[in-house]
């Protein structure tokens, strides 16, 4: 039985399927609608219409995994295609949603196709709750930074320390404030205790997960990685063993330099950021933390701000703290700053071993 390549152009409310003989020839173009359901889709019918096995490609996006969990049953293989590298090798002239789909099918059936990482559902689920985590901090934030706001909007200044502890919200209770400031207030500090119950709850969670974790336990020893962080860092990673070193790990997070070498010349520019942005994220958040810690990494830290400044001494950290985490999962061992050892070229290379 020949086997048979289709190509998806995946979209929200449709997905155009092309699909593809050995020869490269095509056999069908169809737009299977998803409406309200990506489930709703007729996959089995669809994929089973053909005699030979079937090789599905589609590329990476939110809604290609609820896809690939249906179309995998009646599939030889599902292969998601990294998007960047695949409109490098398929860019047209003219672009519709055949052609991408037409692309992709090609690009399979002539073993040409960038590959993406798929995780296993498990992966994909722990991902889900700490990103969710991630999204309710960040409304904490937005929060807070509006009670600011109104405070500043009305002349007045919170002397304490924090605003957010027992004593700066008695204080935000007890200010008196004209309307409708004294409305949104009291709204706002009721969205933030809800929040925050919210928070306490799922971080409780992650918690406990990590104890059940070697790996992610072995992670908190490096300092500026906290229970949650190292949660996130080893759920992003998923399998170590994908990364043959540590500069493909800094490289996934999107941490690398940018490089263009020609005519000798060889010209480093500001980091790629095409990768796993919470990987990114995760790092850059541990770095922070060292601006005032004493020992090799700290005075590495201290170097690169006077010379490029903080944001370029967080991001060079964090390409560093990558490394360490690639060593402590790739060998299985705790971190030892002692073994981290700083030569006369002011660089901090990852010594294990």
């Amino acid at each position: 039985m020949k086997p048979v390549y289709i190509g998806m152009d995946v979209h929200k409310k449709y997905t155009v399927a092309v699909a593809m003989n050995e020869e490269g020839e095509v056999l069908s173009k169809e737009k299977l609608l998803h409406g309200a359901s990506i489930r709703r889709v007729p996959w089995k019918a669809y994929l089973g219409q053909f005699a030979g096995p079937v090789h599905v490609a589609l590329e990476a996006s939110e809604v290609s995994y609820p896809i690939c969990e249906a179309v995998e049953p009646y599939s030889e293989t599902v292969t998601m295609a990294h998007p960047l590298k695949t409109r490098l090798i398929a860019e047209q002239r003219v672009k519709t949603d055949t052609i991408d789909g037409r692309a992709l099918a090609q690009l399979l059936r002539t073993d040409f196709l960038p590959k993406a990482y798929i995780p296993p559902r498990p992966i994909r689920d722990q991902r889900e709750i700490l990103r969710s985590r991630i999204s309710l901090v960040h409304w904490q934030t937005n929060i807070k930074n509006r009670i600011h706001g109104v405070l500043r909007r009305c002349g007045e200044f919170y002397e304490g320390s924090d605003l957010f502890g027992k004593a700066g919200r008695d204080y935000l209770r007890e200010l008196s404030l004209g309307e409708p400031y004294r409305s949104e207030i009291e709204q706002l500090l009721r969205l933030l205790e809800s929040l925050q119950v919210e928070l306490k709850e799922l971080t409780h969670a992650v918690y406990e997960d990590v104890a059940m974790l070697p790996e992610a336990l072995r992670l908190t020893t490096i300092p500026g990685v906290g229970r949650y962080l190292a949660a996130l860092i080893y759920w992003e990673i998923g399998d170590i063993e994908r990364f043959a070193s540590a500069s493909k790990l800094v490289g996934y997070c999107g941490l690398g330099p940018r490089v263009y070498s020609s005519g000798g010349r060889t010209f480093h520019g500001p980091i790629t950021r095409q990768g796993n942005r919470f990987l990114r994220w995760a790092f850059v958040t541990a770095a922070q933390k060292y601006h005032q810690r004493k020992g090799p990494l700290g005075d590495f830290f201290r170097r690169v701000e006077r010379q490029h400044g903080s944001k370029a001494a967080r991001v060079a950290l964090a390409r560093k703290l990558a490394t360490i985490t690639w060593h402590l999962l790739k060998k299985r061992e705790t971190f030892n700053e002692a073994r981290i050892v700083a030569d006369q070229g002011g660089r901090v290379p990852i010594q294990f071993g």
